[in-house]
């Protein structure tokens, strides 16, 4: 089984392999996407339009998943999310999703929030804070950087996990070694 930080698929190659169109058009009324998840067996599946994909991605069961969907917008109306069920799996949980009051029924919550992405970049920095100095030499030249006290720092970088480890950490690490 593959470690992945994601699971990825593109809506149009969905549509284009359960159409058979090679124009490559997308749908022009919508499109229904379906996702199912057998957390038993570890087993990510896509649909289109009601029909099986070939898309299949195995993980280790009992996986944790945090689903997402990346759109970007053409339209004011561009997306409806609903939470349903076939005839052979079960309706998510409505323990699972959080509801804003407290029911002794569990009931499934009025909406789900929607969230926006917002780029961040993370990155390993030394113990110690650096001394710089920012000097503006001239309108023309545009400024100077100095740092008084440079520190070295070898890192390895996974790109598989998407995450940098100090050299000095790998001792600890057998089986990056």
């Amino acid at each position: 089984v593959d470690r992945q930080s994601c699971y990825m698929v593109r809506a149009d190659e969905l549509y284009n392999e359960v159409t058979q169109d090679a124009s490559g058009k997308g749908a022009s009324q919508g499109m229904f996407v379906g996702c199912f998840v057998d957390t038993a067996t570890g087993l990510i599946s896509f649909t289109c339009e009601g029909k099986e994909t070939s898309h299949k991605y195995r993980m280790e069961p009992d996986t944790k998943l945090f689903p997402a969907i990346f759109v970007e917008a053409t339209s004011k109306e561009i997306l409806q999310i609903e939470l349903g069920r076939t005839s052979t799996t079960l309706p998510l949980s409505a323990a699972v999703l959080q509801n804003s009051e407290r029911h002794v029924i569990p009931q499934f919550p009025p909406r789900l929030k929607v969230q926006c992405l917002k780029p961040h970049q993370w990155a390993r920095v030394p113990n110690q804070s650096l001394q710089v100095h920012a000097l503006k030499l001239s309108d023309i030249r545009g400024w100077s950087m100095l740092c008084e006290d440079p520190i070295s720092m070898l890192a390895l970088h996974i790109p598989e996990e998407d995450r940098c480890i100090d050299i000095l950490e790998l001792i600890e690490m057998d089986k990056l070694l």
